[in-house]
């Protein structure tokens, strides 16, 4: 069990467990009168992960969504000197929160809300002393309000982040993506062209879909092959049966009867221009 998850293990000591916890008072700024609380331990977990280093690495919770890694990275540093800084929404291990789209145009994006971190110090002196540390003053994460992502200038670079895109730089990540997908197709095709050219032990072929033909479809070479392939395909097919064919076929007579009405009356006018009109 992860001892960064926060949870207490069956037959875990609860004095131990406080006793192993400890509080950090901080500030968004010194201006700020708000003080919020960071609780901190030593970061356990079965598995090992080379990029957490257990006497090196510190689980941190209560994390607001306003803070930075770099923030956290250079408060930290009056414990001593911090080489790698995580925020994720919840803990986990390294490989389930990598970053797939490392330039951010299809990225998921995060949800907003209090995170967990592991500050990783150079030296296992540097995290026993921000485990122990005791300060009058709370610690401030960041210089002044102009740094903090917070109010308007969230906004503004949330704005930038989804919104604001360059043309260039998205026309060469797709270049690329088209590309390596390419390659890649071209390296399945050679090796299933490989497979149906070269027989196993048994003398059997694989067969795949590159080396199908489509059968062509028979195509009548004669006017009376094209009357046939016509009627039989008359005969299959049920007429003034479905509702749509009933509706189409009215709308055909009506068609017709109204070409005929007015050839009539063409007709008509015709004979009456010519004086040949013998109604009796």
């Amino acid at each position: 069990m992860d001892s960064g998850t926060g949870g207490r293990g069956r037959g875990t000591d609860t004095k131990k467990y406080k006793r192993e916890c400890s509080v950090i008072p901080f500030k968004v700024t010194k201006a700020h009168f708000v003080v919020r609380h960071l609780f901190v331990q030593q970061y356990r977990s079965k598995e090992r992960h080379p990029q957490r280093p257990t006497a090196k690495t510190m689980f941190v919770r209560n994390v607001p969504p306003y803070c930075t890694k770099d923030a956290l990275k250079t408060m930290f540093t009056v414990c001593g000197e911090v080489i790698n800084v995580e925020l994720l929404a919840k803990p986990g291990d390294p490989e389930e929160t990598a970053n797939d789209d490392p330039d951010g145009f299809f990225a998921v994006s995060k949800p907003i809300c209090y995170q967990v971190a592991y500050v990783v110090f150079k030296t296992d002196a540097a995290m026993y002393k921000a485990l122990k540390l005791k300060t009058e003053e709370p610690l401030v994460l960041f210089d002044s309000i102009d740094d903090a992502p917070v109010g308007m200038n969230k906004w503004i670079a949330d704005y930038k982040r989804t919104n604001l895109v360059d043309a260039n730089h998205l026309q060469d990540y797709v270049d690329k993506w088209m590309t390596e997908y390419d390659t890649k197709q071209n390296e399945e095709q050679e090796v299933a062209i490989g497979k149906a050219t070269v027989a196993d032990d048994e003398g059997w072929v694989t067969v795949s879909r590159a080396d199908r033909r489509s059968t062509p479809a028979h195509k009548p070479t004669n006017i009376r092959a094209m009357k046939k392939l016509k009627r039989q395909t008359e005969k299959r097919e049920l007429l003034n049966f479905y509702r749509f064919q009933l509706r189409a076929q009215k709308k055909a007579n009506v068609t017709e009867l109204k070409e005929r009405f007015e050839l009539d009356k063409h007709k008509i006018a015709e004979m009456k221009a010519n004086r040949k009109f013998k109604p009796f």
